[in-house]
């Protein structure tokens, strides 16, 4: 029997609810099922869940990829390098700002000692 545009039946799409108890947030999981359901009994549109559930996926698969430990790795390696770069180029620049001062310092000895 059709109400409006939607049959009474007020579950979600099962295929949304599978991908999201398969790939969804553990640590979510029960609370995105539970509004998600909620919601869609309250009048929701089908695309509604499915962007929902795509969200749900998405944000799934980005906590994973930032939580994982190869990510965490090559966090610490970028990090690593970035601090050694940095160590290195600020090292070069006062040894050369130390070089130019050193010159600066022995032309002007130079020209003020008399008789050398």
């Amino acid at each position: 029997m059709l109400h409006g545009k939607r049959s009474i039946d007020t579950r979600p799409p099962r295929m949304a609810i599978w991908l999201i108890e398969t790939w969804g947030s553990k640590r979510y999981r029960s609370d995105l099922l539970g509004d998600l359901i909620e919601q869609y009994a309250a009048g929701r549109s089908r695309a509604w869940c499915w962007r929902q559930a795509a969200w749900t996926l998405w944000i799934a698969r980005v906590e994973a990829f930032r939580n994982s430990p190869w990510i965490t790795a090559v966090k610490a390696l970028i990090l690593a390098f970035g601090v050694i770069t940095l160590g290195v180029s600020t090292l070069s620049w006062a040894e050369s700002v130390h070089d130019d001062a050193c010159e600066a310092g022995c032309a002007a000895a130079d020209a003020a000692a008399p008789g050398r």
